[in-house]
């Protein structure tokens, strides 16, 4: 058995357009077929893949289930005839198509500033963490206030996100009621792509994910916690200042491992400082002794190299011994 997977064409596309594309695509898995059979390979079954679209916006025109199936079996039905192929079993994916106008994902506005064209840029409190699509490859999007969609949509917006990067554009151009900060944005179509293409970027945390059906709601993907995005981060051991251990089995524990912790600390810096003391004074000592010895074998030297002068005054030989002495100190 061999399964094919059919390559999605994007569903912003004018419907003509994505027949085509789905015909070639076809076409190049049919002659792959013919070729493996002259290798001795029959291809049993034949996965289509997820190319039916959804309507994320009123230019979108996705074929509908009907549409896109008979036309596929049709198109291998005839190409299988002529190059007397067997039918394969088909396979098809239709996930987006089932889970993705289902989902609609909720903003806080918050910061609004109008601009030089009259255009109010509107800021929400999410952005191209949980949405990626529009950053990446421009995919584009509906919306409303839903604290005020009965209010007429008059008023020209952009909505960005909080990301910090130029590219975090959500919807790029969208008719509101004049939004105030605190309003609830709601944004369609979501169901399909947004939670499992969410990430940590910038550490901000995923949104969860609630059930809701005639005014009640469940969760079903709990909001994400700072604490969820630190868990697994780490100090390595050899950059703690206390050793890691085992984590004690109750507070009682925990408290007495830090307080013997914490005292075998001091103990330790108390026995190097003692020892720092003790080795700055012997070199202390040392350097005076030394001094002691040059200052003493400098006296000697200078008394053998004296001589005795008979006819002179002892006195006044003895003060000028003085002076030279007085003079050598001075000058170190």
């Amino acid at each position: 058995m061999l399964i094919l997977f059919f390559f999605e064409y994007l569903q912003n596309q004018r419907r003509k357009e994505v027949e085509i594309a789905n015909e070639y695509a076809l076409t190049v898995i049919m002659d792959l077929m013919v070729h493996l059979k002259t290798s001795g390979v029959l291809v049993e079954e034949l996965d289509v893949g997820g190319g039916l679209g959804i309507k994320y916006t009123e230019y979108n025109k996705p074929l509908s289930i009907s549409e896109f199936v008979s036309g596929i079996a049709s198109f291998i039905s005839k190409k299988c005839t002529a190059n007397s192929l067997d039918l394969p079993e088909l396979d098809f994916e239709p996930g987006r198509s089932v889970v993705g106008e289902a989902g609609t994902t909720l903003y806080r506005i918050g910061c609004i500033i109008k601009m030089p064209n009259g255009q109010f840029d509107v800021a929400v409190n999410g952005g191209m963490n949980d949405n990626i699509r529009p950053a990446l490859y421009q995919a584009k999007y509906v919306g409303l206030l839903a604290n005020r969609m009965n209010q007429q949509a008059d008023t020209h917006c952009r909505i960005a996100g909080k990301l910090c990067e130029s590219g975090d554009i959500l919807i790029e151009s969208i008719k509101l009621p004049l939004p105030k900060t605190g309003d609830v944005l709601a944004v369609f179509s979501t169901g399909a792509y947004n939670y499992t293409m969410a990430s940590n970027y910038n550490r901000l945390p995923v949104p969860g994910m609630a059930l809701v059906n005639q005014g009640t709601w469940d969760w079903v993907v709990r909001p994400q916690t700072y604490e969820d995005i630190l868990r697994n981060d780490l100090i390595p051991l050899r950059l703690q200042s206390r050793p890691q251990t085992v984590e004690p089995s109750n507070s009682t524990d925990h408290v007495n491992h830090y307080e013997h912790s914490g005292k075998a600390e001091l103990e330790e810096n108390a026995e190097h400082v003692e020892k720092a003391e003790h080795e700055e004074n012997a070199v202390h000592v040392d350097h005076a002794d030394n001094r002691e010895k040059e200052v003493t074998a400098e006296k000697e030297m200078n008394a053998e190299k004296a001589e005795p002068v008979h006819d002179e005054d002892p006195a006044d030989h003895m003060g000028q011994m003085k002076d030279e002495v007085q003079e050598q100190v001075h000058f170190e």
